[in-house]
């Protein structure tokens, strides 16, 4: 690992001005920070030229070279790998610090890792966990992974994106895979059974609004149940307390019935009952929904009130 390259100034560049570029910048901004941007298309840098908030770079390797760190928030890796081998940027990443908040896929973290370093740069990938709105406030969550002194030297100056900042590991693969199972899996699967659901209601007259409170108050014991599950799962022991998979699984193979029977859409519920149907097959129906963790993992069946060592 190297050492890490300390912050001397507040001068930091963002390239790429889409919706979340744009709202890290203007925090930045608003942080005080001296900010150059860049954008392939121009037309999204002019607001910060017409704002005066930030100096605006004619390319990307400009913007690199004004500022010991860059922010790279773009479409995708392909976008991202494309800007950083033109041969001007490599000149210009020597010294310079990286941080991908370009979402991405793990691999292809560890290969623009090894691009920047190569360059004689250094690199930290970053995922950000919430919308752009959420930039800068007590909704912000941006996990980090790559060396742990570049992060630690960097922190200050990326709190100001949010309070919410983490270092998740010196692999940077890391920070991708969390992003993959949490901000991608979990997010959009809560998202789309919550509207499933509200279809359902609305059916019987209830609106969207109308279940929004209920739903924040279901997403609350969710959280707990999720912290119990992952302490069994640590523990090794799925020995039934609150509700076993096969109390699970009657109930939400009744509620799945109901559905369908009212012409609801029930797509979600039949992948659960799918999930409920294969645990029980496998013989874990009396156990805590946390043994479905060790059949979906691959960690073998758990015998009844345990998990495999």
């Amino acid at each position: 690992m190297g050492a890490a390259i300390a912050p001397l100034s507040t001068a930091v560049s963002v390239v790429g001005l889409g919706p979340m570029g744009a709202a890290c910048a203007r925090a930045l901004v608003s942080d005080g920070h001296a900010v150059t941007v860049w954008n392939r298309s121009p037309e999204r840098s002019a607001p910060f030229a017409a704002e005066g908030g930030g100096h605006v770079a004619a390319g990307a390797a400009e913007a690199i070279a004004a500022s010991p760190l860059t922010l790279v928030v773009l479409s995708d890796d392909a976008a991202v790998a494309e800007v950083l081998a033109g041969p001007d940027v490599r000149a210009a990443l020597a010294g310079r610090v990286i941080v991908n908040l370009t979402s991405g896929v793990p691999e292809t973290a560890a290969a623009l890792e090894q691009e920047v370093r190569g360059a004689g740069g250094q690199y930290l990938d970053g995922r950000v966990g919430c919308y752009p709105w959420g930039i800068a406030t007590p909704n912000s969550s941006i996990v980090y992974a790559g060396d742990r002194g570049v992060f630690e030297s960097w922190a200050p100056l990326l709190r100001s994106l949010g309070s919410d900042l983490r270092h998740v590991g010196d692999d940077v693969r890391v920070a991708n895979v969390l992003a993959l199972a949490m901000y991608n899996m979990l997010h959009h699967a809560v998202l789309v059974a919550f509207y499933e659901a509200g279809a359902v209601a609305q059916r019987f007259g209830v609106s969207l609004a109308d279940c929004v409170p209920l739903a924040r108050q279901t997403l609350a014991t969710t959280a707990d149940a999720l912290e119990r599950g992952a302490e069994r799962v640590a523990r090794g022991d799925h020995a039934a307390v609150e509700a076993a998979i096969d109390t699970h699984a009657g109930a939400v193979g009744r509620t799945r019935d109901a559905i369908a029977a009212a012409g609801a859409e029930h797509a979600m519920l039949d992948a659960v009952v799918g999930y409920l149907e294969r645990a029980q097959d496998a013989g874990l129906g009396p156990l805590e929904l946390s043994a479905l963790y060790d059949l979906l993992a691959d960690r073998g069946e758990p015998e009844p009130g345990r998990a495999p060592a």
